[in-house]
């Protein structure tokens, strides 16, 4: 199973204060609380009994079909990926079943 959340730096409010990330590509948005966010996300792949497997980060802007697109991870042979419809239109390409 695969799925990401924000790592917020800050909220969208202190957006223009932020030295920390300068670049637009790090505004990113969290629909299941419908906020903008400044900052991170981190993809977490877990296996079923919820041990992580693989992580990795990207700018908050980053979409996550685009994250599995550039992200390289060596999974067992018969592995399927399960996730939410975020991921849908790439993760028929990564499943090795």
């Amino acid at each position: 199973m695969i799925d990401s959340l924000p790592i917020a730096v800050c909220d969208n409010i202190r957006i223009r204060r932020s030295k920390i990330y300068s670049a637009e590509d790090f505004r990113g948005y969290q629909a299941s609380k419908k906020r903008y966010f400044y900052g991170l996300k981190i993809h977490l792949m877990v296996t079923q009994d919820g041990h992580p497997v693989e992580c990795f980060l990207t700018p908050g802007g980053f979409g996550d079909v685009d994250a599995l697109k550039y992200y390289a991870y060596a999974l067992p042979d018969g592995s399927i990926i399960y996730a939410d419809k975020a991921y849908f239109s790439t993760v028929h390409i990564f499943s090795t079943k």
